[in-house]
């Protein structure tokens, strides 16, 4: 399966790795793969994660001073409806909670939002526009990890310079 011809479904960080699934069909059958990142991954990623932050307020209706500071999207599912074509998301947080109270942090999850009606005259609610380019930022940076954006460089760049392949050969390889 040609990971360029898949689609990425979740996308998460845990213990500074990242976790992503991607779906793909290959003749008759439907594939689902799980990567793990080994060598860490892009700052510009993490940003990415963070700027889903303000998103999941709005969505929840909370103020900014709750959990000032304390608030991190540590995944994100997609999904897609093969019959409408429409998008929709899930965001996964985490909160600390006040010094005290407990040692772990408070998890929950977004309520599953579609980026758009699945239906002309749906009333159903949907992703507000600001957090669905914010995922779809989010997505493009962890296809840019899929295709060699890595902490230190691209990862196809420094097999050309270390071993002289062209990054179209290693990439075509890969």
């Amino acid at each position: 399966m040609n990971i360029l011809d898949t689609r990425i479904t979740k996308a998460k960080i845990k213990d500074g790795q990242l976790h992503v699934e991607i779906e793909g069909t290959e003749t008759d059958t439907e594939r689902k793969t799980t990567l793990r990142s080994l060598d860490g991954y892009h700052p510009d990623l993490q940003a990415a994660f963070d700027a889903c932050v303000p998103h999941v307020r709005e969505i929840l209706g909370w103020p900014d001073h709750l959990y000032a500071g304390e608030l991190i999207v540590t995944g994100v599912s997609w999904s897609h409806s093969e019959n409408t074509g429409v998008d929709g998301a899930v965001m996964v947080c985490q909160a600390k909670l006040p010094e005290g109270t407990c040692n772990s942090p408070f998890c929950f999850n977004t309520p599953h939002l579609p980026f758009d009606q699945y239906a002309e005259d749906g009333q159903q609610p949907t992703m507000p526009g600001d957090a669905i380019g914010a995922l779809n930022a989010l997505r493009r940076e962890v296809q840019a990890y899929l295709e060699g954006k890595r902490a230190q460089g691209g990862l196809f760049d420094r097999v050309e310079k270390r071993f002289g392949i062209p990054e179209h050969a290693a990439r075509n390889a890969a």
